[in-house]
C-alpha cells in the first residue's frame, strides 16, 4: 500500500481564516509552530526561562531527536506574542494547564477542528504537519532567511 504523504503547507489566505476564527490558545501555538518549525509537544513544553530574550531564541533542550534540541529563532509576531504570555511571570511553562498532569497544555486538537470547519478548510488540513511544513517550505523557497 502506498503511503500518502502531507503535502499540504499553511498559506497567508489560509492562516488568515484560521487565526480569524481560532480560540486561545490555539491561536498562539499556531503561530509558534509555524514560526519556528518545532513539534507541538516541543512547543507545549516552552518554558519562559528557556527564552533568551537578547538573541530572539527559544531554546528547545527536549527535542525527539538531536537535531531537534536546538536553538530556534522568533519571529516579529511571535517576539510579540512572547511578550504578552510572559508579561506577567519570569519562570514556568508558556502555556500553563492546570487540568493537566504536567502542568502545561498537551493538545489543542478540539480548538483546532473547530477553526478548521469555521474556516472550511478540509479534514486533510491537519495542524501539526501543515503548520511545522510552512516553515520548511517558506525556507526552500527562500534560502537567503534564516531568521525572520
Amino acid at each position: 500500500m502506498k503511503e500518502v504523504g502531507r503535502e499540504l503547507t499553511i498559506d497567508p489566505e489560509t492562516e488568515a481564516k484560521l487565526l480569524a476564527v481560532a480560540k486561545q490558545p490555539m491561536k498562539d501555538v499556531l503561530i509558534v509552530i509555524q514560526d519556528t518549525g518545532m513539534r507541538p509537544e516541543e512547543v507545549f513544553r516552552i518554558r519562559i526561562e528557556h527564552i533568551d530574550w537578547s538573541q530572539r531564541l527559544i531554546v528547545n533542550p527536549n527535542g525527539k531527536t538531536k537535531a531537534a534540541r536546538r536553538h530556534a529563532p522568533t519571529s516579529e509576531r511571535m517576539l510579540e506574542l512572547l511578550m504578552v504570555r510572559c508579561s506577567d511571570k519570569r519562570e514556568g511553562w508558556l502555556f500553563p494547564s492546570q487540568r493537566a498532569k504536567a502542568g502545561h497544555l498537551t493538545t489543542v486538537a478540539k480548538q483546532f477542528r473547530e477553526a478548521r470547519s469555521k474556516a472550511g478548510l478540509p479534514e486533510a488540513f491537519v495542524l501539526y504537519y501543515c503548520a511545522r511544513h510552512t516553515l520548511v517550505r517558506r525556507r526552500m523557497a527562500q534560502p537567503e532567511i534564516s531568521r525572520w
